[in-house]
This record gives C-alpha cells, structure tokens and sequence, in this order.
C-alpha cells in the first residue's frame, strides 16, 4: 500500500528534501495512512494550514518525535498570516522550553503585544510573563512590548507589579514627552509622574493617519461657559491619541471628537470630562490645593484657604525648579 510505499521511499533516499517526496509523504498523511517515517520526515518538510500543522503536532507527538522544526513553523504562520488559534500559548510555551530562537519569540510576543495595547484584544498573562523575564535578561525588546506591559500592570494588582522595572518603561516614555492617561496608575512608585498629577485626560483610538481634533469647552457649575475651542489631539501611538486638561473641582468640559480622512471629516466621539472627587483625594499635588481652596471659601473655611494657598506657593515653587525647561 501506499504507506510500506512512501516509507521505503523515504528509508531508501535518506530522508532528502526532495518536492515529490514531500507531495507523496502529504497525500499519505493526509489520507490517513502514516508511520514514525512519514511523520518525522513530515516534521521537516510539511506544507500546509494552521490546522493541519496542529494536528500533525499532536500525531507526532504521539509517536514520541521531535517536533521543534514544526512548533517553529506554526509560531512563524502565526506570526506572518495573524490566524486566530485559541491555543497559541500552547505552541509559544513548547517554543520557549525547547529553547528556540529568542529573537522569533520578540516578534511573535510583539505581534501579541500590539493586539493587546492597540487592539484591546484578550491576552495571556504568559505573553506579559515572558515579556518580563525577557526584560530583565537586558533583552532588546521592542516599544509596544514595553507598552504592553505597562498597561497589563495597570490592570493589575499592585502586588504583581515589579516597581524598579515599570518605574524604566515609563521613564522611557516621560523623556520623549509622552505620557499615556494609564500610566497615573503608577504615581506611587514613579515619581517623575507627580508633574502630571494634576491633569485629567481625553484618550482617543482613530486611524493613525487620520486628523484628529477635539472640540471643546469648560463649564463651571454657575452655569457659565467658555466658547467652543478646538485642538488637534497628540498622536501617542498608532491611532491613540489624548488631550490633557487641567480641571477644578466645580469644571466640567463638554466635548466632541471630528476624524478627517481622505478629507472627508466625521464627529466620531463626543462626552464630559470631570476631575472626580477620589482624584482630589488622591492626588495631593499643586492644583488640587487650589481645589481645596475652592472650597474651602465656599464654606467660608479661611484658616484652611490660607494654609493651603501656602501649600501651594511651596509645591508651585518646587516644581518650578525641579522641572525646568530648557530651551
């Protein structure tokens, strides 16, 4: 029969890479006819889908074969055909213990990263794992492995988080003047970020090429508003884009959002922005003093105006000469 066929061929040319070898090996296989030749040879040499790689994985697995060439394989038509397989992990962990090329893993792990931080797509806490470890190995990994990372630390519990290392990534960040809405998160143990502590932010995902503006105006809770203003929004990283707002307790800014592409412009977002009262709490820097003076004076509360103005003029003049700007 075919299979006694193919072995022999298979025994006879030493296993040589060879087209109709490797055709007459997949007509077997895939009829179901098969044996520790055929499927090691396969191993090699096999064309075909995700899923006939997967199930060729498992059948050679089975007989107990080497299946680095085709763990290898599957990582790399993941990587370049972007298919979903539920299982992915699966075959990337198998990757790492059979110790294979790390720098294959830096672009599949990046591929995953990117989905994750562009795409907001469900990821493996294994994918942040191995990001980590690969980190502190002083492996080069790429920017939005780095992202990633961090906003897969901001979603998590503070006890998972290793301080020294995101304390780098967003110092990286900071340097180039960027400074993602998430990475508030990290306030207690990053304090270059107490310069942005009085912010609140609009976070935006568009087209990266598109144009972006936000539409906007502040409105205090007499009633009175400024006019309608409009600024182009800060292109971060691919498509995410943020304004930041400097807001007192008693402001609101309303807000729409216009992307124009091919110059055709579309109203895309549109909300209200406020500076919460767990923020005020929480984030005892310059202009939440201000805050508190607010309303201090409304309670007619003047011993606390005063001591918080002086609080102010303390942190106001520290700023100043801890964050110069240089020309």
């Amino acid at each position: 029969g075919i299979l006694r066929l193919v072995s022999r061929l298979l025994e006879r040319t030493d296993f040589e890479e060879n087209d109709m070898l490797i055709s007459y090996a997949q007509y077997a296989y895939r009829e179901g006819k098969y044996d520790g030749n055929i499927l090691a040879y396969l191993e090699q040499h096999f064309r075909g889908s995700i899923k006939e790689l997967k199930n060729l994985y498992k059948d050679c697995e089975a007989f107990g074969l080497d299946t680095y060439m085709l763990v290898e394989n599957i990582i790399i038509q993941l990587l370049f055909s972007n298919v979903f397989c539920a299982d992915k992990i699966k075959y990337l962990d198998a990757f790492v213990e059979m110790q294979g090329s790390v720098e294959l893993e830096k672009a599949f792990l990046a591929q995953c990263a990117y989905d994750y931080f562009v795409k907001d797509a469900v990821t493996d806490d294994y994918i942040f794992a191995r990001i980590e470890k690969l980190l502190l190995e002083k492996e080069k990994i790429n920017r939005v492995s780095k992202l990633a990372l961090l906003k897969y630390y901001s979603n998590s519990p503070k006890e998972v988080w290793n301080a020294n290392l995101i304390e780098d990534l967003v110092n990286e960040e900071l340097e180039k003047k960027i400074c993602f809405p998430f990475f508030m998160s990290f306030e207690p143990v990053c304090r270059n970020l107490q310069g942005y502590s009085d912010y609140s932010f609009v976070e935006y995902k568009g087209n990266p090429r598109g144009h972006v503006v936000i539409h906007y105006c502040i409105e205090h809770d007499d009633g009175a508003a400024t006019e309608y203003r409009k600024e182009e929004m800060n292109h971060l990283y691919s498509g995410i884009f943020v304004k930041s707002f400097i807001l007192f307790c008693d402001e609101t800014v309303q807000y729409y959002i216009t992307e124009e592409n091919q110059n055709m412009e579309q109203l895309t977002q549109s909300s209200v922005l406020t500076r919460s009262e767990y923020e005020n709490e929480t984030k005892p820097w310059r202009f939440t003093l201000l805050n508190d003076c607010i309303i201090a004076k409304k309670l007619d509360d003047y011993q606390t105006v005063e001591s918080d103005l002086v609080s102010y003029m303390e942190k106001d003049f520290l700023t100043k000469e801890l964050f110069k700007i240089y020309q």
